[in-house]
């Protein structure tokens, strides 16, 4: 399924974005961050699988603040369409006020 990403949350080496389904449900997904080593730079892998459905925005906020144990505001970005099964996905673009 191919989801909107629209706010990012970074807690130490991982981040979570905040998901828009086309059915208007809200979800979230998280990633974490792999140290670069000899062989390749550094990078961010999906965990899957995504949470559960929210159908309000502050239920999937507040999931994604305990699944990453920070009470931090989310960061708006650039709307991103990204593919929930294949990874990884996107670097996020902080959004320009």
């Amino acid at each position: 399924m191919i989801v909107t990403a629209t706010e990012l949350l970074v807690a130490g080496n991982r981040r979570g974005r905040l998901l828009v389904r086309p059915d208007g449900l809200f979800q979230f997904a998280t990633e974490t961050f792999n140290e670069p080593d000899e062989e390749c730079n550094g990078y961010w892998m999906n965990d899957y699988p995504p949470s559960g459905l929210f159908s309000r925005r502050d239920d999937a906020v507040a999931g994604l603040r305990a699944k990453l144990r920070s009470e931090a505001d989310l960061t708006p970005t650039e709307p991103l369409a990204i593919e929930l099964d294949v990874g990884p996905w996107e670097e996020p673009v902080l959004h320009q006020a």
